[in-house]
């Protein structure tokens, strides 16, 4: 297994996430929301961060996630949204973490969100306090474990004509699935050799 990420790397990342498409326009009746994708440098190796829900938020009750949640008419747009809810979540300040961009747009089946990804560069030390409200646990997960192949399993399911994917990782006894999981695919496809 081996990973293009390295440090020099960071620029690279920026010049992939800036050539994907993000021009598709919102589905109507979803509601639009932003998660980060939180990259840090763990020792010599990188890592992403990942929440555990709690059972007490509304929605995705115990799931991993990333920090995220619905944009409200405040946020000026993605990013905003994605940074207020990372410190709401995680209580890790905006000005700590550097954007390296955005991913397309992924739709959740049941619970109807409209997810725009923002991938983040967080600081080499942080302190995170979570919000005992809504994240139950943190997560690390070394970067290099999603460019694995068989770290992930891939479903297909026939929906109104159309084939639908569903992705699923397994880190340990952690299963990383629903739209996560295809942010994550949509990340590693981006990044990864070949």
């Amino acid at each position: 297994m081996s990973t293009p990420i390295e440090p020099p790397a960071i620029e690279w990342i920026v010049e992939r996430l800036a050539a994907s498409a993000l021009s598709s326009p919102i589905p109507p009746g979803t509601v639009p929301a932003a998660v980060l994708v939180p990259l840090y440098r763990d020792g010599p190796d990188w890592s992403l961060l990942f929440i555990r829900r709690t059972d007490r938020v509304s929605t995705h009750k115990g799931q991993i996630a990333f920090p995220g949640g619905r944009r409200d008419p405040e946020d000026a747009d993605w990013c905003a949204c994605a940074l207020r809810e990372t410190r709401e979540e995680v209580g890790i300040a905006a000005e700590e973490i550097r954007i390296l961009g955005e991913l397309p747009f992924v739709t959740t089946t049941h619970t109807g969100f409209t997810i725009r990804a923002v991938v983040g560069l967080l600081p080499g030390r942080f302190d995170p306090r979570p919000n005992p409200e809504e994240v139950a646990e943190l997560l690390s997960v070394p970067f290099a474990f999603f460019f694995d192949p068989s770290a992930c399993t891939i479903t297909s399911t026939w929906d109104q004509g159309r084939e639908r994917h569903s992705y699923h990782y397994r880190y340990g006894d952690n299963l990383i699935w629903g739209a996560t999981a295809a942010i994550l695919h949509q990340l590693i496809s981006l990044l990864a050799p070949g």
